[in-house]
């Protein structure tokens, strides 16, 4: 990507500081793809107050990473990379069960409009069976809408604004 990144006619000359570049994404790559495939993944949740009562109104379900090594990887860092490597859609869903399920056990302790606040990549939104796996979650976890807020993420450009602006309003028709 350097030598897309210069203007045409310059020359790019692979470097060391290049080499580890690409040497730190490999390995950040194969560290995401486990974390993945082996659910090393979890989610921290963010209180959210009221501003009138200064109550608990819900909270942000935040994903993190601590890889076995135990070191942390902030979501700035790996989004990105788990949107390139196409598998935003398998860990999206695994975020939705985890946080749908929280909503549940959150019901144990709070009243019943205390929201669950998701954050949704655009990738995720966008994908063709999204609104079909928000609605089959809904059913399965028994959740009411009201209590459910999709915070949409901008980290790619939207390439069909029309679309996203049809499943926003599906979203809102449901009452998310």
């Amino acid at each position: 990507h350097y030598a897309k990144d210069m203007k045409q006619g310059s020359v790019c000359i692979f470097d060391k500081k290049m080499q580890k570049e690409f040497k730190d994404k490999l390995v950040l790559e194969s560290i995401l793809k486990n974390a993945v495939e082996e659910k090393q993944f979890h989610l921290v949740y963010q209180p959210q107050f009221n501003a009138k009562d200064k109550k608990v109104r819900g909270v942000e379900a935040l994903l993190r990473l601590k890889t076995p090594a135990g070191n942390d990887i902030g979501p700035a860092t790996f989004i990105p990379v788990i949107e390139q490597m196409g598998l935003m859609p398998e860990l999206g869903v695994w975020i939705l069960e985890q946080a749908f399920d929280m909503r549940i056990r959150a019901k144990e302790n709070y009243d019943d409009d205390f929201v669950i606040s998701i954050n949704i990549s655009v990738l995720q939104l966008m994908q063709t069976d999204f609104l079909d796996i928000v609605r089959g979650l809904i059913e399965k976890y028994n959740i009411d809408t009201k209590c459910l807020e999709f915070e949409i993420t901008e980290s790619v450009l939207i390439t069909s604004p029309e679309q996203a602006a049809e499943i926003v309003a599906t979203l809102k028709e449901w009452g998310v």
